[in-house]
């Protein structure tokens, strides 16, 4: 099955680091991925809260859903 790493992990071959994507056998489970079918919520945990960090980002994002 296809998964995205959300935190550094070793995988029993290689080290993954957060937001790579690789497959692992099906039913596979672990802390650090999630199956790619839940992409969404494993990208904004790879890259942390998902939200802004700072104000001129989180101006930037509003700017850019107003327009």
């Amino acid at each position: 099955m296809r998964v995205i790493a959300t935190k550094t992990g070793y995988d029993g071959t290689k080290v993954r680091d957060p937001g790579e994507e690789f497959e692992m056998p099906k039913g596979s489970t672990g802390s650090w991925f999630e199956p790619l079918a839940d992409a969404p919520k494993a990208k904004a945990k790879a890259e942390g809260t998902g939200r802004p960090t700072t104000v001129g980002a989180l101006a930037k994002e509003q700017g850019e859903a107003l327009a």
